[in-house]
């Protein structure tokens, strides 16, 4: 079984990936690939040359595979981080993914329905560089509070994602379910999807809101 995950980033993505590759049946059987479209970062000298990020190829010819990526890259291409301001980009890089799915048996769409709380998390983990680790959420800083400059990316990317969904047909899953804490959703969850889950205490372990990285009482 091929598992994708297409994200918008900030949503609780890298959670859901481990979580699935911790509790799925023949785990030993999978390929695994974080964020493979994104390519392997460039040295300092490459950086300097403005040199292309190397690219990650899946071999799909295997079975079982889980991928995850973020839907703002293109192989090849640099990331657009905040500057993603045209129809044109959000066209090329929906396309692109809706394409890329269909390598795909399961696809999981998952992105933060509040944008605010996308921005910040963004924003916050960009000043520290803690990507993967709990951060605070400092509300004296009216810059991360509201940091409105920034908001255009976190719309234009659920625009990608928007526009994925409805080419696929496909709903989206979104941060603030998945993370509720509410089991019930998380069971509909794999059954809607036929995840091949054999723990789903494991799962659920990385989807307990105790898990968030922000641990703010009104997320």
């Amino acid at each position: 079984m091929k598992i994708g995950i297409l994200c918008t980033g900030r949503c609780g993505s890298t959670s859901l990936f481990e979580g699935i590759r911790n509790s799925i049946f023949n785990k030993k059987k999978y390929e695994y690939y974080f964020e493979p479209n994104r390519g392997i970062p460039r040295t300092e000298e490459e950086e300097k040359l403005d040199l292309p990020l190397y690219n990650i190829t899946i071999d799909f010819s295997n079975n079982f595979i889980l991928s995850k990526d973020l839907v703002n890259t293109i192989p090849g291409t640099i990331p657009y981080n905040y500057s993603l301001s045209t129809k044109d980009i959000i066209y090329t890089l929906s396309n692109y993914y809706i394409n890329y799915s269909k390598n795909f048996d399961i696809i999981l769409l998952l992105m933060r329905q509040n944008e605010l709380s996308a921005v910040q998390s963004w924003d916050a983990v960009h000043r520290n560089n803690t990507f993967f680790e709990p951060w605070k959420f400092n509300s004296q800083d009216m810059e991360i509070v509201y940091p409105i400059k920034k908001l255009d990316h976190i719309r234009n990317i659920n625009d990608v994602m928007y526009n994925i969904a409805k080419q696929l047909k496909k709903p989206i899953i979104y941060y603030e379910d998945l993370f509720s804490g509410n089991k019930e959703f998380i069971l509909n969850f794999i059954k809607e999807y036929n995840l091949p889950i054999e723990n789903f205490d494991i799962l659920y372990s990385y989807l307990d809101p105790k898990s968030k990285y922000n641990l703010r009482k009104n997320e």
